[in-house]
């Protein structure tokens, strides 16, 4: 069965945060790993704001030994399709559109995916912060 996270479930596993754990296991196994040149996008855009280029490599790494697909023409127009019908925006209707076309199931913890078919949704854990 071939696998494709979304940017949220990436981040998760870069922090070993709440739901890393259905998430990490798929990356080791990268030969079942689809990867969406938006996901590649997203997670950089992250990293620039949050970690710094030098961490963001390292972390783009982890992307790159999973099958990355390159956003074409039909994975456009099924974006486009899917961002019109189900209201999802610009940047995660081609994450889904390159799961669906390439017969992988999306794993995500983003409820606007949840009723989407192909879709392994894991609701966020909501973690208690201390107070000091």
């Amino acid at each position: 069965m071939k696998n494709c996270l979304d940017t949220s479930a990436w981040i998760k596993v870069f922090h070993n945060g709440a739901n890393s754990h259905h998430f990490s296991p798929l990356v080791i196994k990268s030969e079942n790993l689809i990867v969406s040149t938006m996901t590649l996008y997203e997670v950089w855009k992250y990293c620039l704001r949050t970690v710094g280029p030098e961490t963001g490599n390292s972390l783009i790494s982890a992307l790159k030994p999973g099958n990355v697909i390159f956003i074409d023409e039909k994975i456009s127009h099924l974006a486009a399709s899917i961002s019109h019908e189900k209201r999802i925006s610009m940047g995660e209707a081609p994450i889904y559109a390159t799961a669906s076309l390439s017969d992988a199931i999306l794993r995500t913890q983003d409820d606007h995916f949840k009723d989407l078919p192909h879709v392994r949704y894991f609701p966020k854990i909501k973690t208690k912060k201390l107070q000091g």
